[in-house]
């Protein structure tokens, strides 16, 4: 009797006349279960194996003993080759499939091929990276030399002589993962290169039924983290071309830049550190001199949907030190060209404000030897740029308040405006505000605005002088006649000039001006005159009243 445990026993049988009785049928689900786990299967039909010797087949006997030596300890068959590597297999199940027990029962010989066929994919599966590396190196090596040709070796080769290497068992799907985060020399090409060979070799483990198996699942990690990388790589190698080839037309957009004033600056080499900045893992902190940044294999993975969507190319990736180093040239050369357009008498200042703004908008440096050169020169030229518009502005405004009857504050408001804004974008150029040309045309502005609050005096002072001379007019009516004279017209009129000066005291004239002075004179001439008449008319009505 055999007992239940691990390691079977089974006694050998002896020779019987008679015919043993039929045995129970196995059924397909317990075949099954041994093909996939063979302990399992031993531990979980005590019943098989503990029928008695007589009654036992011989194809089952045969089963059941070869089930003995599988479960007690693996088995290896022996090598040709002494110190040859040698791989565990079961003998148990490869006879198993072709005994008489499959042979009656095909479709547990199918489900027996499955297991064994997703048990060799998922092997591939785990070693698909060093086969890709491998054809990739033998693929390189493939275009040597003609004297070196005797020394390459082909793809296959290289392949087959993989596959005579000592293999270990644990999984080489996480390393995929950490060595693609970690490699700092692969490219968009290599990536689909990897991509495509891990979708290959995850096929046939999905046509057999891994899935869910964690090879697999690792696998699909590794794979959506390649696809992002290529994609972040994509994106450097196509920027790197497009910014190389506007490097490439320098001259033609330099002499673009200083003809045309409304020419746009090229936005392919605009903004390489804020693009590198969306594609390092680490954002600006990656950048050279940004300090220390996490790279992309030590960030935390525990949450893989958010980790896969969301990780950067390492910092020292070749790819981006390509970039770095192309756009760095580049930003070098435009700082010198901008120096030496701006050492030119010839080139308008403006143009020299184009050509800072684009060599600064490379990488962002602002700090630079001919930048902080061009900037005196620019302050300068700038300076007196403002100076001679602060002329031409006074100029401009004289010749409008000449071709009008009455007086324009409006027109000396808008050209200070004008020169006060034209100073304020030199100080923001760099200009310093104590600069002899910027003093100058301060002063020149504040005689506008003085000019500015003068004309709102004289307004009121010409509304002072209509108002008198219409009163002037009315009281010649009356004068030298026996006719009553009008009262209250000129206190009405001296109300009204009275208002018009606080209105113009309330837009900035001065109380103290000699136009408001003459104006507040006429309303209180005015009121006096009212005054008079105020008398005159009493009088005529009295002597009127006693002659009647």
């Amino acid at each position: 009797m055999v007992k239940r445990a691990t390691v079977v026993s089974v006694a050998v049988p002896k020779p019987i006349q008679q015919s043993p009785p039929e045995a129970p049928e196995t059924t397909a689900a317990d075949l099954d279960t041994f093909v996939t786990e063979p302990d399992t299967f031993v531990n979980a039909e005590p019943a098989a194996a503990e029928k008695p010797a007589e009654t036992l087949e011989a194809s089952e006997l045969s089963a059941v003993r070869r089930l003995q030596r599988s479960s007690s300890a693996p088995m290896s068959r022996p090598s040709s080759a002494p110190g040859a590597v040698q791989r565990h297999v079961s003998f148990a199940e490869d006879d198993l499939l072709s005994s008489s027990t499959y042979l009656k029962y095909p479709e547990r010989r199918e489900s027996g091929l499955r297991s064994k066929r997703l048990r060799e994919s998922l092997y591939e599966l785990r070693r698909v990276g060093r086969r890709a590396s491998l054809a990739a190196d033998a693929s390189s090596l493939m275009l040597a030399t003609a004297e070196d040709q005797d020394n390459c070796v082909a793809p296959e080769a290289a392949l087959a002589q993989e596959a005579d290497l000592p293999q270990e068992e644990e999984p080489l799907d996480e390393p995929i993962l950490i060595a693609t985060l970690k490699d700092l020399q692969d490219s968009e090409a290599s990536l689909l290169n990897l991509f495509d060979h891990l979708e290959a070799a995850q096929i046939p483990v999905w046509q057999n039924g891994g899935l869910r198996h964690p090879t697999c699942v690792i696998a699909a990690r590794a794979q959506a983290v390649v696809q992002r990388k290529s994609l972040l790589l994509a994106l450097v190698e196509q920027r790197t071309n497009t910014f190389r080839e506007a490097h490439e037309r320098r001259e033609e957009l330099l002499s673009g830049l200083v003809e045309k004033a409304d020419m746009p600056l090229p936005q392919e080499m605009q903004g390489v550190r804020g693009f590198l900045a969306k594609q390092l893992h680490g954002g600006r902190a990656a950048l050279p001199g940004g300090g220390h940044a996490e790279e992309p294999w030590e960030a935390d993975r525990g949450d893989f949907e958010a980790f896969q969507v969301s990780f950067g190319l390492p910092r020292r990736h070749e790819a981006v030190h390509g970039l770095w180093d192309l756009a760095s040239q580049a930003s070098e050369w435009w700082m010198q060209t901008t120096l030496r357009q701006a050492q030119a008498e010839s080139t308008d200042a403006d143009v020299i404000v184009r050509l800072i703004e684009f060599s600064e908008g490379i990488l962002g440096i602002k700090e630079h030897s001919a930048l902080r050169e061009t900037r005196k020169i620019l302050a300068d030229r700038l300076a007196w740029k403002v100076y001679r518009g602060a002329e031409e502005s006074v100029h401009r405004d004289q010749r409008t308040q000449d071709c009008s009857a009455r007086p324009l504050p409006s027109s000396a408001k808008q050209a200070a405006g004008e020169i006060g804004a034209a100073i304020r974008r030199a100080n923001l150029l760099g200009v310093p505000l104590k600069h002899m040309a910027i003093e100058e045309a301060k002063m020149l502005q504040t005689r506008l605005q003085k000019e500015e609050r003068r004309r709102y005096g004289l307004i009121a002072l010409r509304f002072a002088e209509q108002a008198f001379a219409r009163d002037e007019i009315a009281a010649q009516a009356w004068e030298g006649t026996d006719a009553m004279p009008e009262v209250g017209l000129a206190s009405a009129a001296a109300d009204a000039i009275e208002k018009e000066i606080k209105a113009a005291v309330a837009l900035g004239a001065l109380e103290a001006s000699q136009e408001l002075k003459s104006a507040v004179d006429i309303a209180k001439s005015l009121r006096d005159k009212d005054g008079f008449r105020k008398r005159i008319a009493g009088r005529l009505k009295r002597l009127l009243s006693a002659t009647s």
